[in-house]
């Protein structure tokens, strides 16, 4: 069971939290979005020399990934947090069914390779 309960959070955290913050954070480097900050950004990303537009798409799954790699860490390694899912069999302690959190992340087998849509950033933090 802890297998599903991780596979299930690991695809709703790769669906919902990774691929929609690469898909926005490409959207705002290459000007599509339209707030007032992006528009800023864009003016800004306009004046950057060129291959910069590269370099900062290389960053976005690298800064995302390392964000949600420590904010994992912070879940796994805080005693007063836990991270529980709804399941058909009661309630589950997601953190308990791991051996740690940010390490799911990783590797051929990990959330990213499994779930995620978008690139990877090939940025293991450890």
């Amino acid at each position: 069971m802890s297998e599903d309960v991780l596979d299930q959070f690991g695809t709703l955290l790769m669906e919902w939290v990774r691929d929609w913050s690469i898909e926005n954070l490409d959207s705002i480097i290459r000007g599509k979005v339209k707030g007032r900050e992006q528009k800023a950004l864009k003016k800004l990303f306009e004046t950057l020399p060129s291959g910069s537009q590269d370099a900062l798409e290389r960053l976005v799954p690298i800064a995302v990934d390392t964000t949600l790699h420590y904010f994992l860490w912070l879940i796994e390694e805080n005693p007063n947090i836990d991270l529980v899912m709804k399941t058909p069999d009661g309630i589950q302690s997601v953190k308990n069914e791991s051996d740690g959190l940010s390490g799911e992340l990783y590797t051929s087998n990990g959330w990213i390779a499994k779930f995620s849509k978008q690139r990877s950033g090939d940025n293991e933090i450890t």
